[in-house]
């Protein structure tokens, strides 16, 4: 019987790719028949189309249609407007007519739509003066004198993804909220890198500038690389003179930022809410350079609930970390926890400046388990200035501290109210001049850590001790770090992802000690952790490869035309989508 799925030359993995094609296709028909009417639309800036419905390829002028054209016409959730490479670069303001829903998708803006990974360059810009939503940008290059995106009044669920910008006047993407019942909230910028941005002449210069009422904001895997010049910012959450919950529930995530003079993060008005909204999460960042006088990541006006998590910060005369209130009524600056994060050849770790407001403003921060290296070598630097009360600081590494001249101490405090407020215990401190036992300067007066436990009880498990690390602080085999920490609840793995504790108690300091003949496999939690280098493999677990299966298929349909997970969005462009199901074709193992 010559039958499709009897033939004796296809294998069993053809026939298992053919059968699933099938069942792809149908259920793909079944759950998405109502949406015949998205379509895909082609722009180019020569473009003679008259209408939307002649834009029918990139081929010709006569096949696509004008930047005017396309700024009067109306377009529906699912539509694709492919901007084109023929033509020239496309010079004049790209305005989104009209929104996507969160039921029927995004309208997508694609500079890239035939894969070769040629972004189309747009040396206009693309914004709206006022709201839209469910809008999604991607393989775009920006180049242009002013502004890149800009979407405002409460524009909510933006998804920029995979796009270039370079060389910008003012701000790669801009947005803000009009009050608390219109929030430009749920934006989503992943996979890009922003280089050269802003200018001295425009204060709100940022590669990412999201003002008065923004939050919930996830920006991740970017890259920021500054031009030096005073004034610009990395990312800037500018909600000044805002109370309540603006600027919620932020996530900034595994981004790096590079020779920025100010800031490479500056926080304004970011702050819980009380509908349950966390603070700022900033985690698994890399922070290099800097020559200004706030820091690397400033905290300033109503921000309030900064958890930095795993991140790394070097080589800058500028503050690591800078908390600062201006002003009586910009105050609530504080409870700000960082952990599992090394510092190298900085000023200051952190800096906190209580300028005109009560010392309150900026208390109750957290310092836990961090490696210091190299810090406070500046004439006026220490690790750690603590100009307010509350602190806890437990668990940490301060190595190479150096001794140029009386500021040069692991630990300053401003007012000796500070000192007897602070909770200091299970810290390793180790200074160039180890003959010099002198490590804290409360208010003038100059501590070893002897005095520091008969006058105030501090550092009763602490030592002033060489902790024996490697060049990037992990600890040596002999480390007098190893198992010497304090058990913390809130502090569950180390910089590396490793958890803790591996031994009988916790490592102090950025990294738990790992004996590699004593990994524990851990190749099913859905985690790149231990010394794993993908997902559930590699290191202590199997290879990675790219070969899928059922598994891969099932997730596939459960998140199509979503963002979908590893499983599901196998060439991690951010959607789950054809493109996905090919390479799942292409590379099928039956399991």
């Amino acid at each position: 019987m010559n039958n499709f799925f009897h033939r004796d030359d296809f294998s069993k993995d053809e026939i298992s790719k053919k059968i699933l094609a099938l069942i792809f296709f149908g259920a793909i028909f079944f759950c998405f028949a109502g949406e015949a009417s998205a379509a895909t639309y082609y722009l180019r800036e020569d473009g003679a189309a008259i209408n939307k419905s002649g834009a029918i390829s990139c081929n010709a002028t006569s096949t696509s249609m004008s930047v005017a054209v396309h700024n009067n016409e109306a377009f529906v959730p699912g539509d694709v407007i492919v901007i084109c490479p023929d033509g020239g670069s496309i010079t004049s303001v790209i305005i989104p007519p009209s929104s996507g829903s969160s039921i029927d998708g995004y309208i997508t803006y694609d500079g890239d739509a035939d894969s070769d990974g040629v972004k189309v360059e747009v040396q206009g810009a693309i914004g709206k003066y006022s709201k839209v939503d469910y809008l999604k940008f991607q393989n775009i290059h920006f180049t242009t004198s002013s502004k890149a995106i800009y979407l405002v009044e409460g524009s909510s669920n933006i998804w920029v993804t995979e796009c270039f910008f370079d060389t910008l006047g003012q701000q790669g993407i801009f947005s803000s909220g009009i009050n608390n019942t219109a929030y430009s909230q749920d934006w989503l910028i992943e996979n890009s890198t922003f280089t050269n941005i802003g200018n001295y002449s425009d204060s709100a210069a940022a590669d990412i500038n999201a003002g008065g009422y923004s939050r919930r904001w996830t920006i991740r895997n970017t890259v920021h690389t500054g031009n030096g010049i005073a004034g610009v910012d990395g990312i800037n959450f500018s909600n000044i003179n805002v109370s309540g919950g603006d600027g919620a529930g932020h996530l900034i995530e595994n981004n790096s930022f590079t020779n920025y003079y100010e800031n490479g993060i500056d926080l304004k008005g970011t702050r819980e809410s009380s509908a349950g909204e966390g603070g700022t999460v900033i985690r698994g960042c890399t922070f290099i350079g800097g020559s200004g006088s706030e820091g690397q990541i400033h905290i300033q006006f109503n921000a309030k609930g900064v958890l930095i998590d795993r991140c790394s910060f070097s080589d800058t005369n500028n503050n690591a970390i800078s908390l600062v209130s201006h002003s009586t009524g910009l105050d609530a600056v504080g409870y700000v926890t960082v952990k599992n994060s090394v510092f190298d050849n900085v000023r200051n770790v952190i800096f906190t400046d209580r300028g005109l407001v009560n010392e309150e403003a900026l208390g109750h921060n957290v310092l836990y388990n961090n490696t210091m290296l190299d810090s406070g070598q500046s004439s006026s630097g220490y690790s750690i200035d603590i100009g307010s009360d509350n602190y806890i600081v437990r668990n940490n590494v301060f190595y190479n501290i150096s001794q140029n001249s009386f500021w040069d101490l692991p630990i300053r405090f401003e007012l000796s109210d500070y000192y007897y407020s602070a909770q200091l215990d299970y810290n390793i401190y180790h200074k160039l001049d180890e003959s010099n036992a002198k490590l804290f300067n409360i208010n003038g007066v100059i501590y070893d850590i002897a005095q520091m436990r008969t006058d105030g009880g501090q550092e009763i498990n602490g030592m002033n001790i060489d902790p024996v690390l490697q060049s990037d602080g992990k600890p040596e085999q002999n480390s007098p770090a190893i198992d010497a920490g304090l058990t913390i609840a809130d502090i569950s793995d180390d910089f590396l992802g490793v958890s803790r504790p591996q031994g009988a108690a916790y490592d102090i300091g950025a990294f738990e000690y790992v004996n590699a003949e004593d990994l524990t496999e851990t190749c099913s939690d859905n985690i790149q952790n231990q010394d794993e280098t993908g997902v559930d493999c590699g290191g202590v677990c199997d290879i990675c490869d790219s070969r899928y299966s059922i598994s891969n298929f099932i997730s596939l349909l459960a998140n199509w035309l979503q963002i979908g997970n590893e499983t599901s969005d196998v060439n991690f462009d951010g959607i789950v989508n054809t493109r996905d199901l090919g390479i799942m074709m292409s590379n099928w193992e039956e399991r």
